[in-house]
């Protein structure tokens, strides 16, 4: 009976974090600041992305900085499939890509095995 009722309370708290890890987890949104034409925005790699979501506007080019902290293998890459770019990330270090004048929409990446995703979108 006691294992039983044990087994129920693990099963619901693992049911209650897969929905809150699916649905209900915010997404972290972020502006670039703009120096001279360019567009910068800072991205931590932690676990993920963050912001996950980065606004510039449009028509004006993009440099974004990775700053990886995470040493997982999954994110030791970034991916902008829009842009052919695939990039190795430096553990603690800073990583540049630049983007370039770009038309309003979503542009997504996602780290090497597509499991963290990130977007840059363009107003």
């Amino acid at each position: 009976m006691l294992i039983s009722l044990l087994s129920i309370l693990i099963s619901g708290g693992v049911m209650a974090f897969v929905v809150w890890w699916f649905f209900g987890r915010s997404e972290s949104q972020g502006s670039a600041t703009e120096s001279g034409n360019t567009q910068n925005a800072s991205i931590t790699v932690n676990g993920g992305y963050n912001p996950e979501i980065t606004t510039v506007q449009a028509h004006k080019p993009v440099t974004l900085t990775f700053r990886r902290k995470d040493a997982s293998g999954c994110l030791e890459e970034v991916i902008f499939p829009d842009f052919g770019i695939q990039k190795k990330l430096e553990l603690n270090g800073e990583d540049i890509i630049e983007l370039p004048e770009l038309e309003p929409g979503e542009y997504a990446y996602s780290c090497g095995m597509r499991m963290y995703h990130g977007k840059v979108v363009v107003k």
